[in-house]
């Protein structure tokens, strides 16, 4: 069929588009394949963090995190590598807590084991009955094993002159023993990283050795910094916004953006927190100082009292050098002809007074120390002098170490560091080291001391 010409030729129009919804589409599917891209970046970095963790861990489940970083740098890991680090980082200070707590609950445990020894050894009627006794004691507190014990039991002899002499070698071994986990103690020195300052610990024998974080402070700005003027925008013809850099964190905070730096008020609880806790820490390094003084004059002052051979002179010589006897007396320690022993209990009484007084100084214990001093003027010269000050010390350590844990307890629950030293103050603990509450009752419930006090509060020990 031929085709006819005048039938009118109709080309189709074709479908309208809108350039904007086009150009739309496109940018969805590109950030469609973007989102496609960072989910499988998560899932590959997730694989490979699984892969270093297993290749870093040993079989007894110790991991080597500076082998597990360098595996995670090099490969997919690398992706989630920052908050992988932030992770490890607190991973490494609660760890450090924990095992720090440790070490400070089994020093505590050893030099109570080891006041205890010495009280015995001032009994002028030691019997092994007093021994026992002691040892049953420990034995519920948890102190020692029941497979101690009765090795102890076992070796103990019954004679007065030879069983003194028994308790003496175990007091020395229970004073070497504290001291040794004293020297793991953490000594920590600060770091300032920029945006936070980092406690880092420097002893080597402290758990997780050099380099370990103890914990991290969070920096904010200056007086200088914060009054200082910069640009936080511009107007719309183009003009600069300027303004303080305390304005604009502040106004940053307000509006929900990133959070560059502290504000005022938590820059100043931060600050508040940490000088609290260098001066707790102050405290218990000073308590610990004067309890191992008082405790070496103690044991020197009964060496000299019992006398022996050339071996032992010499011995408790070298101990009153250790601990800054002077060099007439030591000599005389050494010879064996002190003669005075009172003068020997002045000189040692005297340090432990200049050892306390030092070591208190600038931190918050200085009120209860003056208080002490006052209660007990003529220390000089009081034959329980040295007793006393254990005592007191004692009381000192037992305050501090529980106001550690709980200030960890307390701030592990969430709480608010400034709002713990009223909360301590308010303690039992605290009230009665101060004398507000005295003592009434005693008892033990699951191996713990239980103390009843005068206003009905009550302590667990």
């Amino acid at each position: 069929m031929p085709l006819d010409y005048t039938i009118p030729l109709k080309a189709g129009a074709g479908v309208q588009t809108n350039p904007l919804q086009t150009a739309m589409q496109a940018a969805q599917f590109r950030m469609s394949n973007l989102n496609a891209q960072a989910l499988q970046q998560g899932i590959d970095a997730n694989n490979a963090a699984s892969q270093a963790f297993k290749e870093s861990t040993d079989a007894n489940g110790n991991t080597d995190y500076n082998k597990f970083r360098s595996i995670m740098a090099s490969g997919a890991g690398a992706y989630n590598l920052p908050q992988i680090n932030n992770s490890i980082l607190d991973a490494q200070q609660k760890q450090q807590t924990l095992d720090t707590g440790k070490l400070d609950q089994s020093i505590k445990v050893q030099s109570g084991l080891r006041q205890g020894l010495g009280t015995l050894m001032q009994k002028p009627d030691l019997s092994p009955t007093d021994v026992l006794s002691f040892m049953g004691t420990q034995l519920q507190a948890g102190a020692v094993t029941p497979q101690v014990v009765a090795a102890e039991m076992h070796s103990m002899p019954t004679d007065p002159g030879q069983l003194r002499q028994w308790l003496t070698q175990h007091y020395q071994s229970a004073l070497q023993g504290e001291t040794q986990m004293r020297a793991m103690f953490p000594q920590y020195s600060k770091l300032n990283t920029g945006p936070a300052t980092v406690a880092v610990n420097e002893n080597p024998m402290a758990p997780g050795g050099v380099g370990a974080v103890g914990y991290t402070v969070k920096n904010g700005l200056s007086p200088e910094a914060a009054s200082a003027p910069t640009q936080v925008g511009i107007t719309p013809s183009g003009a600069p916004i300027t303004g303080t850099r305390e304005q604009f964190v502040n106004q940053s905070n307000q509006k929900g953006g990133v959070q560059t730096a502290l504000s005022p008020y938590e820059t100043a609880s931060q600050g508040k927190a940490a000088d609290y806790e260098q001066d707790m820490n102050g405290r218990a390094r000073a308590a610990a100082n004067s309890s191992h003084y008082l405790n070496e004059a103690q044991a020197l002052l009964q060496g000299v009292k019992t006398g022996g051979g050339t071996e032992k002179w010499k011995d408790l010589a070298e101990r009153a050098q250790a601990i800054g006897v002077p060099r007439d007396i030591v000599d005389k320690i050494a010879g064996g002809n002190l003669g005075d022993v009172q003068a020997l209990g002045k000189v040692l009484m005297q340090g432990a007074i200049q050892q306390m007084q030092s070591g208190f100084n600038g931190t918050g214990a200085v009120a209860n120390v003056d208080a002490f001093m006052k209660n007990n003027p003529n220390l000089n010269t009081d034959p329980r002098g040295i007793e006393k000050m254990i005592g007191f010390i004692n009381g000192m350590n037992g305050a501090v170490g529980k106001e550690q844990q709980a200030y960890r307890d307390f701030v592990n629950k969430g709480g608010n560091p400034t709002d713990f030293p009223a909360k301590w103050n308010a303690s039992p603990t605290m009230r009665a080291f101060t004398g507000q509450i005295t003592p009434v009752k005693t008892g033990t419930y699951n191996g713990r001391k239980v103390v009843q006090y005068s206003d009905g509060s009550v302590d667990y020990q």
